[in-house]
């Protein structure tokens, strides 16, 4: 959510009648009345974070836009003076953004500019997508109730060809070409796979994860590790079906807690190589670097795989 808007996306001066409601109706939100003030009319310009509770504490002390408003489905609990904490064991955040929409039919949508949204169709799509995509498709392990409650209500007003499009979208000819060199340079171990891709431009950074994806659904791998050097950095995909790995605590085993973090099944890392950087320098210099980039992950993320995560 955009800095100024509440989470069903009010604006935020218009937003304070909005927020009173909510804190009379709902205990989940009554929070907010003791920081805005029933009747003050004090503009109020609350900064909303939605799902990035596991990401690391760094992302929710940002110097720039430290959060008012937390809304998240993660196990973590961060701490801090906050109007409003809404954390709940949900299979996606977008189901909990949508229950407030079911709930308070009176609610007014806009976009990053504080324009109405007549179209809700655009809205649900979106929502759906993020239900479809944190859940597996409602078959997540942590999947509950009001995610197929959600679900089914956003089906109802989602834009049927949207959705299609956002789903089956076209995939770029640079994603085949990084697939064929992750299969071709590809390390087993048990169930783990270790894929390295080389050095990329910074265009071609999504291929990363759609190619862990892809690996992950092979054959006795369970755990899938691919990563490349984009500039000045390693940047890496991580996915797993090993319920008993932590994937926060497994990215931060292999890449540092301040470079990586994770939720269920689904981790990243994007970490600095400093002088280690390979820009403007030879072929070889540059081979030399991935080379030892390569022995490095590939050897904590075997360590770190077989003791348990």
């Amino acid at each position: 959510r955009q800095a100024g808007q509440t989470a069903a996306g009010l604006p935020t001066t218009s937003a304070i009648p909005a927020i009173e409601h909510f804190a009379t109706r709902s205990p989940a939100l009554c929070g907010i009345r003791e920081v805005v003030g029933a009747g003050t009319g004090v503009p109020v310009v609350p900064n909303v974070l939605v799902d990035v509770a596991s990401t690391g504490k760094k992302n929710l002390q940002s110097p720039d836009a430290p959060p008012d408003i937390i809304i998240d489905h993660h196990r973590d609990d961060p701490q801090g003076e906050y109007m409003l904490k809404d954390i709940r064991p949900v299979g996606a955040a977008a189901s909990i953004v949508t229950s407030y929409i079911r709930e308070y039919d009176d609610i007014e949508l806009v976009d990053g500019g504080g324009n109405s949204l007549d179209n809700f169709a655009s809205v649900a799509t979106g929502l759906l997508v993020g239900i479809k995509t944190d859940t597996n498709e409602l078959t997540s392990q942590n999947v509950m109730p009001l995610d197929f409650q959600s679900y089914e209500f956003l089906l109802k007003h989602a834009d049927r060809k949207k959705l299609h499009q956002v789903i089956n979208y076209s995939m770029p000819y640079f994603v085949y070409q990084l697939k064929a060199r992750a299969f071709e340079a590809m390390e087993v171990k048990h169930s783990v796979a270790v894929a390295g891709i080389g050095i990329i431009p910074g265009s071609q950074r999504d291929g990363i994860a759609v190619i862990s994806e892809e690996l992950q659904r092979m054959e006795g791998v369970e755990t899938v590790v691919t990563y490349a050097i984009i500039d000045d950095r390693l940047s890496a995909s991580v996915r797993t079906t090993n319920d008993s790995i932590e994937m926060n605590s497994f990215c931060h085993q292999i890449f540092g807690e301040a470079h990586s973090g994770g939720k269920m099944g689904c981790g990243g890392a994007s970490v600095p190589l400093g002088f280690l950087t390979p820009i403007e320098t030879s072929e070889n210099a540059r081979e030399q670097v991935w080379e030892a980039v390569k022995a490095v992950v590939h050897h904590r993320v075997f360590k770190v795989a077989s003791s348990g995560g």
